[in-house]
């Protein structure tokens, strides 16, 4: 746990964790890891948020996901773009960009322009 409370060091721009409490994937995402960073943050007094969702695995924010949690998810956009407005706003470009999809697939999403998707 020493090692996670160390990463909260190199922090240089807010950060957002969104975790499941029964996230066990590859014992990466481990809760107590993600408390040890919260901790360490704090220690600094960096800007970082911990969201940890109760029932929530490793993915539960992927719609193909067998861990899939429609409402965590909905809750874990939100709280994304409530933290990119309050530290990065964007400003309306007209310009529609695609994105990686992070599902895994070689797919892109094409997202409206800011304006309408914010």
């Amino acid at each position: 746990m020493a090692a996670a409370s160390l990463i909260a060091r190199g922090f240089q721009v807010p950060v957002l964790i969104l975790a499941g409490q029964r996230d066990t994937y590859h014992n990466c995402c481990l809760i107590d890891s993600m408390r040890a960073i919260e901790r360490g943050a704090r220690e600094r007094s960096a800007v970082f948020e911990l969201v940890v969702y109760p029932y929530a695995e490793h993915g539960f924010n992927l719609q193909r996901s067998a861990y899939y949690r429609g409402d965590d998810e909905a809750d874990a956009w939100k709280r994304t773009v409530d933290m990119l407005r309050r530290y990065q706003p964007l400003r309306y470009t007209g310009v529609s960009r695609p994105v990686p999809c992070l599902s895994g697939s070689r797919r892109s999403k094409t997202l409206p322009p800011f304006r309408d998707a914010w």
